[in-house]
């Protein structure tokens, strides 16, 4: 391979760059998180008109960090459930667990921006995402997180 002509830029002589890229191969793996839990159908309406939508905050841990996800959990049989898949280099030991109590609509307003999208990329269902369009329709007008959900991140920021 040939070099590109050495020639001064600004006083400096400049030197060859290399053509060729170095490539290091990661596998990839996808991680499915699930959240459940037993409830009566006595307290569904407490539930609904409680929270609107139940979040739950997970946190999944990997060698590059902690990094937390909010679940919208939604009704299965007698249980509260939710799904969350994440792509994750796989070389690497992964661990997941819940980050705090279930929040709400009026909770909503205290978690991070890029929490939520980053909760959103990483829905596996429709119903999912029906979840987060419900609880948009219940915070404020001027919410951002309304924003993301019914008009895209540019409305949002």
């Amino acid at each position: 391979m040939a070099h590109p002509p050495r020639r001064p830029t600004h006083g400096v002589t400049a030197w060859w760059v290399s053509r060729f890229t170095n490539r290091m191969l990661v596998p990839i793996v996808t991680i499915t998180v699930n959240v459940t839990t037993r409830i009566r159908a006595e307290q569904l309406p407490r539930i609904e008109a409680g929270y609107g939508v139940v979040l739950v905050p997970i946190v999944v841990i990997g060698s590059s960090g902690a990094t937390r996800y909010l679940l919208p959990l939604g009704v299965l049989g007698e249980s509260l459930t939710a799904d969350l898949s994440i792509r994750m280099p796989g070389a690497e030991t992964i661990a997941a667990d819940l980050a705090g109590p279930p929040m709400g609509a009026a909770e909503l307003q205290y978690a991070e921006f890029d929490e939520v999208t980053r909760s959103l990329d990483a829905l596996r269902s429709r119903s999912a995402l029906r979840r987060w369009l419900r609880l948009a329709e219940l915070l404020p007008e001027d919410h951002p997180v309304r924003d993301l959900l019914l008009h895209g991140p540019e409305a949002a920021q």
